[in-house]
């Protein structure tokens, strides 16, 4: 835990909630200006500055915003001085103002094929427009582009009328409006919304004081998240250059167990004014948060329409462009400035040819497989996948996915860098962070297996932030350099990491319809900006793990499409101890989950995982001279028997029993001696199993 908040930036002097906080119950409005004022006297200066001179590639196009227009909500683009010291608001109109420069004005037109419509695409179009701007380099900017107005800067609305917000009469009725005004509302690293918060505080003779938040969309009539200060865990304000433009406006995070919601304000004075009217409603101590404590309470339905929760998963399937997937890990926004910056560039290697056969031994013991240089994947068709397909940037006299684009990849595939750059590569990626990937996965593993009924809110907090940490992780640069071992020991201990943090929040399915849904819908983001990935449980074990195995042989098809991300990390050869291995958690699978934490011990742990394994799930009557092999075997049979297309029971049993372990290799070996050994396949149950242990193998 010391070694998590060393590496936190955050500043939390001013706004931490302290052991007097029950001191606020009887704090008057003059005393809360008197505390704001000593706030801004300790805090640093926040000043808006006027650029009027600046080249393309000083101009960031950093985030794109939802904010109030003349006709209705409008999206604009937010560009950022390197420097920090300007922030302008674009539309996407502007960037084909005629008065650019021909040359920038080309690059950016042919980023913007038609006007985009769902939310990943305006994300995508972001990238390209930076993109963009990076690649037209020293080409002066026009002045009167760089004028600030009214119209091209944020959070100037001094009145709700101005951003067309409707708030009801019946807040009147659940208590007084203490605190109005706008705020920048970050949905995503690079996506923000310009709304209207409105603080209502209460008094009910039930939970006491309770100040409820009430943020408003432009143009709308009823909130997009009610937030009740009893929720509210801690308030911490960020430091200049935390976020995109907090060196332009005082940002500020509101931790809930759910979520933290990061916002900024037009100034130092909103910000701390903010603050001490929410912590008037805040419970004394960060353990005494009761989630559904005014929920019991029922003050008033009209405050108890939102859930923010749903909101932030809906905001993750609109960013992918998948309405159905549900991303675990959006407790908190990363904002990782080595992620963000988008300077690591790299270059496809050859591809591997979809013709050539894949060898059936297993990885590890496989000969000469472990150069960094074999096991680089090709970027070449990885990038058409589902999310950045609606744009395309013109190249090379043809046309290129925007993804690519967007991370100045060279499509050339004939263009291979050598073992020295990959290793220069690597060398750096090792010092940009204390935890590889694969350490970071089974970290995480760990603290997910400490889970249990009886955690606390701040250990479960403290797991779902861990979790969020996956984003800072640059996956898209580590997979031309990991091993074929390092990739196999992040991704199973990935796996099961989110499966156990969805059956915490959302319960975990008990049949093998509900896995089908559940497989495909549960899902983790890994890295941040143009880096960013997506993975699901489905994926990560049918297009990652499984890749070069067999199908299962099931009633449901279990085949899913690669994606453009999968294909980056894929393995190419095939383990059949990896069945033995992947736990769902259900009463067919081991109660125990192996954290794969060094792959340079990962052939010894696969042992011992298999060997465990069928321990308890390999039952042998010696008696009638019987074995009935787990089901997960007879689905994944050619897994074990590659050379026979439909593999007899017999075949796989005795392919299965050669990885028993020493608790029943004597039982095996007179097994064998028996003139005819019978087979059978045991049932799987899907029900699910209560808590399991962890099993750390060295």
């Amino acid at each position: 835990e010391a070694s998590d908040e060393a590496g936190d930036s955050r500043s939390r002097s001013s706004i931490l909630l302290s052991s007097s906080a029950h001191e606020r119950f009887t704090t008057t409005d003059d005393e809360a200006t008197e505390v704001a004022s000593a706030i801004l006297e300790r805090a640093p200066s926040f000043e808006l500055g006027q650029v009027t001179t600046a080249t393309a590639a000083e101009t960031r196009v950093v985030a794109w915003v939802n904010r109030s227009g003349r006709k209705g909500r409008e999206q604009a683009f937010v560009l950022a001085h390197h420097d920090g010291r300007a922030v302008l608001a674009k539309s996407h109109e502007a960037f084909l103002d005629p008065t650019l420069p021909p040359e920038l004005a080309e690059l950016l037109a042919a980023c913007m094929p038609r006007r985009p419509k769902k939310a990943f695409e305006w994300e995508s179009l972001r990238a390209q427009f930076d993109r963009a701007m990076v690649h037209a380099g020293e080409i002066e900017l026009p002045k009167q582009w760089l004028r600030r107005s009214t119209s091209t800067s944020l959070l100037q609305h001094a009145m709700r009328d101005s951003m067309h917000v409707h708030v009801s009469s019946r807040l009147s009725d659940v208590g007084r409006i203490v605190f109005e005004g706008p705020v920048l509302r970050c949905v995503w690293e690079t996506h923000w919304s310009e709304e209207w918060v409105v603080l209502v505080e209460s008094n009910s003779p039930v939970v006491g004081r309770v100040v409820f938040i009430l943020f408003y969309a432009s143009h709308s009539r009823h909130p997009a998240i009610v937030l009740a200060s009893s929720h509210v865990m801690q308030l911490c304000d960020l430091a200049a250059g935390a976020t995109p433009f907090s060196a332009c406006f005082p940002a500020l995070e509101v931790e809930k167990k759910s979520h933290v919601l990061t916002l900024g304000f037009p100034s130092l004075a909103s910000r701390a004014r903010f603050v001490e009217y929410v912590r008037r409603g805040m419970p004394p101590r960060a353990s005494d948060v009761d989630e559904d404590l005014v929920s019991r309470a029922a003050l008033n339905d009209l405050l108890l329409t939102s859930d923010l929760g749903t909101l932030v998963a809906a905001a993750e399937c609109n960013r992918w462009g998948h309405q159905k997937r549900t991303v675990l890990n959006a407790r908190r926004i990363v904002f990782d400035s080595a992620v963000l910056s988008e300077q690591v560039q790299t270059s496809a290697a050859t591809p591997r040819s979809p013709s050539s056969p894949r060898r059936s031994t297993s990885f590890l013991r496989a000969a000469s497989n472990s150069s960094i240089l074999g096991r680089r994947r090709s970027l070449h068709g990885a990038t058409n996948g589902s999310i950045h397909h609606e744009f395309n940037c013109f190249k090379s006299g043809g046309l290129v996915s925007a993804a690519a684009a967007q991370r100045g990849i060279n499509t050339d595939v004939s263009n291979s860098n050598g073992t020295e750059d990959l290793l220069q590569l690597r060398k750096s990626l090792e010092g940009k962070t204390s935890l590889k990937p694969w350490e970071l996965s089974a970290t995480l593993l760990r603290a997910a297996l400490q889970l249990n009924a009886t955690s606390t809110l701040a250990e479960q907090a403290r797991f779902f932030d861990r979790a969020a940490d996956l984003r800072k992780i640059d996956l898209f640069t580590w997979a031309q350099v990991m091993t074929e071992e390092e990739r196999f020991c992040f991704f199973i201990n990935l796996y099961h990491a989110l499966r156990i943090h969805a059956r915490v929040l959302v319960g975990q399915p008990s049949s093998i319809l509900g896995w089908v849904s559940f497989g495909a819908r549960i899902s983790y983001a890994v890295g941040s900006g143009a880096h960013a990935m997506v993975f699901s449980l489905a994926e990560i074990e049918h297009c990652v793990l499984r890749k070069p195995m067999s199908s299962a042989r099931t009633l449901v098809s279990t085949s899913y499409p690669s994606t453009q991300f999968t294909r980056l990390v894929e393995l190419t050869q095939p383990e059949p101890r990896l069945n033995f291995c992947l736990n769902y958690g259900t009463k067919s699978c081991s109660s125990q989950v192996v954290v794969f934490h060094s792959p340079s011990k990962i052939d010894k742990t696969l042992d011992f995982a298999a060997a465990d394994f069928l321990e308890r799930l390999l039952k042998i009557d010696m008696a009638k001279g019987i074995v009935a092999i787990p089901k997960i075997c007879y689905w994944y049979a050619r897994d074990f028997v590659p050379d026979l297309k439909e593999p007899s029971l017999k075949a796989l049993g005795r392919e299965v029993i050669e990885y028993v372990g020493d608790s029943q290799e004597e039982q095996i070996s007179r097994l064998i001696s028996y003139p005819e050994i019978h087979f059978r396949v045991r049932s799987f149950k899907w029900k699910c199993l209560g808590q399991q242990q962890e099993l750390v193998t060295m």
